[in-house]
């Protein structure tokens, strides 16, 4: 990993922890932090536990995902989209920034429909994935991993390719639902049980046209 992305990935739960000092002493007691799919505010944590689990979780995850592909026994696979790979860490990681930002905001009185701010910032992590898969070669860790992908390495390639373009296209209808706040999520939920099922899918379809060319 080149030393300007390592910086910039550490950087986000850098940031994290300095907005929670910064931000602390300007929180109610009990802060929103869960809201239901009509976005109004459903749960609530005290600011103490708030500010100590986001940051926490935003670093926990950058470390799992930075560090979980090296025990893979493909990693030498992963290291050929390494670049892709650091990409959609950063993504990821600015993305979970964005969510304890708006929630922040939301906190400090600033009142926002929550459908019309996220689904932008989905529609990029969307992107990132589409991309990822684009490049991803076989291993155990990152990509589609079906039986049929992790046993056939042209089936991989295809499905990953077909991946890549699905996903960039459903950033794209994602986008769109910003139209149609009050159904975004049951849209968006459709929109990523669809995909997953279609991949699923092709993936066995390509392998059993494969199996029975053979």
């Amino acid at each position: 990993m080149r030393k300007s992305k390592i910086v910039l990935i550490l950087s986000v739960p850098i940031i994290s922890f300095i907005l929670s000092l910064w931000f602390y002493p300007l929180m109610p007691k009990q802060m929103a932090s869960h809201w239901d799919i009509q976005g109004n505010p459903n749960g609530y944590l005290d600011k103490s536990l708030f500010f100590l689990l986001v940051p926490g979780f935003i670093l926990a995850i950058g470390l799992l995902v930075y560090f979980l592909p090296r025990i893979d026994p493909q990693y030498k696979n992963i290291e050929k989209f390494k670049e892709y790979f650091e990409n959609f860490i950063l993504a990821l990681l600015l993305f979970l920034l964005y969510i304890f930002l708006l929630t922040i905001a939301w906190n400090l009185g600033i009142e926002f429909q929550f459908a019309r701010v996220m689904l932008p910032a989905l529609a990029m992590l969307l992107y990132f994935i589409g991309e990822l898969l684009k490049h991803a070669q076989p291993n155990w860790t990152v990509g589609i991993r079906t039986p049929w992908t992790l046993t056939n390495e042209k089936v991989w390639q295809k499905t990953h390719i077909l991946g890549g373009k699905v996903f960039k296209l459903a950033a794209l209808f994602t986008l769109l639902m910003t139209l149609l706040p009050k159904l975004s999520f049951w849209l968006f939920l459709i929109l990523v049980l669809t995909i997953i099922l279609f991949l699923i899918i092709f993936s066995y379809w390509e392998y059993q046209k494969l199996h029975y060319r053979e």
